[in-house]
């Protein structure tokens, strides 16, 4: 269906996103994204503050696009992060 992977700036751990990732995807995306992923968020995220939600991915299926799926998982992290006491989101 979907998926959204965000962190807290204060949460962000590499092996915890590694773990999410690990969990939600095949070997081959796997590998490319651990691979990718690090040097990409070097360059875009290093200014992420603790009260800051970075939002690193969020993918729905092919066959499901266009039905909303994604603006809702975009909704709920906004709910969360607000819950959490979120100042800014990326």
């Amino acid at each position: 269906m979907g998926i959204l992977v965000a962190f807290k700036g204060d949460e962000i751990k590499c092996f915890e996103e590694t773990k999410a990732y690990w969990n939600a995807m095949n070997f081959p995306n796997f590998l490319k994204l651990t691979l990718v992923k690090p040097i990409y968020d070097k360059i875009t995220a290093s200014s992420i503050d603790n009260n800051d939600l970075y939002i690193g991915n969020l993918v729905v299926s092919n066959d499901l696009r266009g039905q909303g799926i994604g603006t809702e998982l975009l909704k709920s992290s906004f709910i969360l992060g607000r819950l959490r006491s979120v100042i800014e989101f990326y």
